[in-house]
């Protein structure tokens, strides 16, 4: 059971443990400590880091044998810094404090996201149907379609029913400002459709946010979907950039994800607007047609798969960054582009000085 936590006096059983929810990172210069359930990050010292690791699911007065006398007070200290802040917790029997399992528990998912490119001076609604209808059948329960010319409502809609009539999940839309499409046109579309919560207008000349609420007169207001309107282009040069504003401190699974598995391209799909299969829009590997191959073959393929398995700890320069579970990967863009395993290209951080760009 939980004890109280008295500053000098601890029993020969209390043991610290970390918090679950907490998880630590060393780089090069330094290492943080993320609480993923309240969204935060601590910067540490190395020195630190190797501390907790050496305290963590230990007997406390054990440990303190460990130490020099002069740096008794420091580290009684740090133990009341780490529990005053609900980073750990004193306990006196681990077997009912397990540590969590770190396995993802998706073996049996063959697809988790799918990019679809649809070009309407070269549609083809029997072909974009057999398509959908291919990811369909492999589970995949997230697509994003991307628009590569201007559109109208009309043909929208029109992917959208294909869409609907499958088991797809959720969608969302990316695409260059529309001038045939309004906003109101698109709220109706995110009301009609279900799976559709969030629509990506690039190239609108600002950066700004519009949510769908949908009001009621016996229930509160609803959230329906956003649209998200960004400056940039939907260009090869405004994807795989990596800044402080794009890590995620919020997501445990993905910390888990990241030690294993390539965060952006793993159990990941594209077709480009002319059928061809590809880790994503961006890498120049094609894997044949979604018209005259067996996608599931593909999919399972070691070629395909390649870039999917190739971790942060296996990445030049990642390797000995402390950020490095919480940024997803490019590898469609390099710092040497004929070293796979060589850093992001649009990375704008330095492990090595603790400076970003």
């Amino acid at each position: 059971m939980l004890i109280s936590y008295r500053m000098k006096n601890f029993n020969k059983n209390d043991i610290f443990i970390l918090s679950s929810s907490c998880k630590l990172t060393k780089g090069a210069k330094r290492s943080i400590l993320v609480d993923y359930l309240r969204n935060e990050i601590h910067v540490i010292s190395n020195e630190y880091y190797d501390l907790i690791l050496m305290l963590n699911r230990k007997h406390i007065v054990r440990v303190i044998k460990l130490i020099r006398k002069e740096s008794i007070g420091y580290f009684l200290t740090f133990i009341d810094f780490m529990l005053k802040n609900d980073f750990g917790m004193i306990i006196n029997d681990l077997n009912q404090f397990p540590e969590i399992t770190t396995e993802l528990n998706d073996e049996n998912i063959i697809l988790k996201d799918c990019i679809i490119e649809i070009d309407e001076k070269s549609f083809e609604e029997v072909k974009i149907s057999e398509t959908v209808n291919k990811i369909d059948k492999l589970l995949c329960d997230d697509l994003q379609i991307r628009f590569l010319s201007s559109v109208s409502f009309e043909f929208v809609d029109r992917i959208l029913r294909i869409i609907n009539n499958t088991d797809i999940f959720y969608v969302e839309i990316h695409c260059a400002i529309q001038r045939n499409v309004s906003q109101e046109e698109w709220f109706f579309l995110i009301e009609k459709y279900a799976m559709l919560s969030n629509i990506f207008i690039y190239d609108s000349g600002k950066n700004t946010t519009v949510e769908f609420i949908k009001n009621s007169s016996n229930n509160a207001p609803l959230q329906m979907g956003k649209i998200y309107y960004l400056k940039t282009k939907l260009e090869s040069k405004n994807c795989g950039i990596i800044v402080q504003g794009n890590l995620m401190f919020n997501d445990v699974n993905m910390h888990y994800l990241l030690k294993k598995y390539n965060g952006c391209l793993y159990k990941k799909l594209t077709i480009d607007r002319n059928g061809n299969i590809k880790n994503c829009p961006y890498t120049k590997n094609k894997y044949g047609n979604i018209n005259d191959v067996d996608l599931f073959g593909v999919i399972k393929s070691e070629k395909f798969q390649k870039l999917s398995f190739i971790k942060k700890d296996d990445i030049e320069v990642c390797k000995d960054c402390e950020f490095r579970y919480n940024c997803t990967d490019c590898r469609a863009f390099l710092s040497k582009k004929n070293n796979i395993y060589s850093k992001p290209l649009k990375c704008k951080y330095n492990p090595y000085t603790a400076i970003w760009k």
